[in-house]
């Protein structure tokens, strides 16, 4: 057996860190360690979240092997980072499942209005863009929602609507598609229904408070897909408890019209909660907007000096995050790089 891999009690896991460098005392200081280690595992506290406090080579900055931490670094700073993200992440599932409900109703609101009437037409190919290249696309959408209904015919309102009437609603349906799901269907659609969407979802566009001037904002079809892109690649990763505050998304969304108004191009960011955070601060109303802010304010102060070392400093973590200097700071907190 690999010994790296074999099993490990919570004092040798202990030993191992003092080992390494980081900083544990005895007596008390270990046993509360121990009962961290306890709640939260070893490999999700300091596997997850040890890296900014490993030294690095000076030339090509990986990682040196075998690790060592740098001066100063404690058990209680590195599970402060762990404790900040599950907050950062708490709070930001809450406020992305407000985009999520807010889009979910808008789709299923004007696709059932254009086609009223019809019998479960979210299975009709003709109701969506029906270009000769899109037909594999439409069809797997729709093999989709078929296979949705069928998995999740033991859902209290899926099984009523189709006890009572032989059909789902799309409105019903919406509920139990995930958000990925939902921006495949998107996707789908023709592009006057895609704007009829887009303009919907602008009413929801959040601009108090950072220009003077009032501004009618009109959003397009690339700005609802890359809400959605965002929205769902970050929604995955706070659903899942991984880790939050260091996430880029591989694929940079458009948001252009965000970009427009701001007078900055986030699509040449990396992808990082920064962008989240101000897509977010766009579309959701101004009361979640300021109870989004202020909720930030008060995680950023309760770990501003608890992630703190010789060598790390919370002001690292903000430019992992995406936050510096450059950046306008549209979250209204006063403690960046304080």
């Amino acid at each position: 057996m690999n010994e790296g891999k074999a099993f490990k009690s919570y004092r040798q896991q202990i030993k191992i860190l003092r080992n390494r460098g980081m900083y544990i005392p005895f007596g008390n200081d270990a046993s509360k360690v121990i009962k961290v280690l306890e709640r939260e595992n070893y490999y999700n506290v300091i596997n997850g979240y040890k890296d900014i406090f490993l030294e690095r080579d000076q030339v090509s900055m990986r990682i040196i092997k075998p690790e060592v931490f740098k001066k100063g670094t404690t058990f209680d700073q590195v599970s402060s980072l762990y404790y900040f993200d599950r907050e950062l992440r708490n709070l930001c599932l809450k406020y992305m499942l407000k985009i999520e409900s807010s889009l979910k109703s808008i789709i299923s609101y004007r696709f059932s209005e254009k086609f009223k009437g019809q019998m479960n037409p979210y299975f009709n190919l003709n109701n969506y863009n029906t270009d000769s290249k899109m037909t594999l696309r439409v069809a797997k959408n729709i093999a989709t929602l078929s296979n949705t209904i069928s998995y999740k015919s033991k859902d209290e309102s899926i099984n009523h609507y189709l006890r009572e009437y032989g059909t789902v609603p799309l409105w019903v349906l919406m509920n139990v598609l995930t958000l990925g799901n939902v921006n495949y269907f998107y996707t789908c659609l023709d592009d006057g229904l895609k704007n009829s969407i887009a303009r919907d979802f602008s009413k929801y566009f959040n601009s108090d408070g950072l220009k003077k001037e009032k501004v009618n904002i009109h959003l397009k079809i690339q700005d609802i897909e890359g809400i959605l892109k965002i929205t769902n690649d970050f929604r995955n990763v706070c659903a899942h408890e991984e880790i939050l505050y260091n996430h880029i998304l591989k694929k940079r969304p458009q948001l252009r019209t965000v970009e427009q108004y701001l007078g900055i191009n986030l699509s040449q960011r990396e992808s990082n909660l920064y962008v989240l955070l101000t897509m977010m601060r766009f579309y959701l109303s101004k009361e979640d907007c300021k109870d989004l802010l202020k909720n930030i304010e008060v995680i950023f102060k309760k770990f501003n000096k608890r992630i703190r070392t010789e060598s790390v400093n919370f002001n690292m973590v903000l430019m992992i995050m995406g936050f510096d200097r450059d950046n306008p700071i549209l979250f209204g907190t006063d403690l960046m790089f304080n």
